[in-house]
């Protein structure tokens, strides 16, 4: 939401606040505190003040929230340490594989090897060039 609203990326703000809102509304399921979910809550309303700051000013309100603070995360929780990797063939999708955080380019070919589904594409073929984006694809040109 942060990086959004520096941004002026409205629309993903939207999405953001959407997201938010499904998280929110399968955790109400679970056995969670009222203050928990009040606390929860507050913060979700608290981003959505720039947005719609009438409704969530009132909401604020009725949840007894006096002094409403910009939202503190821990960055460490925001990484993934497993990511989906892209694999294309001559420069066509041909999987995605879910791989630990920074593999190496050789790890990543050599686990390509052995993928059933893309032995077809790779078998008797020599190499030439391998495009490796880290954490995100692979593009191996035959």
């Amino acid at each position: 939401m942060t990086n959004n609203l520096d941004n002026f990326s409205y629309n993903i703000l939207i999405a953001n606040l959407h997201e938010m809102q499904n998280f929110f509304s399968k955790e109400l399921n679970e056995n969670y505190t009222q203050r928990t979910l009040k606390d929860n809550f507050s913060k979700i309303l608290i981003t959505m003040l720039p947005i719609v700051p009438h409704l969530a000013n009132e909401c604020l309100q009725v949840l007894n929230v006096d002094n409403p603070e910009w939202p503190d995360y821990d960055e460490k929780l925001l990484i993934e340490k497993q990511i989906n990797y892209v694999i294309q063939i001559n420069g066509k999708k041909r999987a995605i594989i879910l791989e630990k955080r920074d593999v190496s380019e050789n790890d990543l070919v050599d686990i390509i090897k052995k993928e059933e589904n893309l032995k077809k594409y790779l078998s008797g073929k020599q190499i030439k060039k391998k495009i490796f984006v880290p954490n995100k694809l692979i593009n191996i040109i035959i």
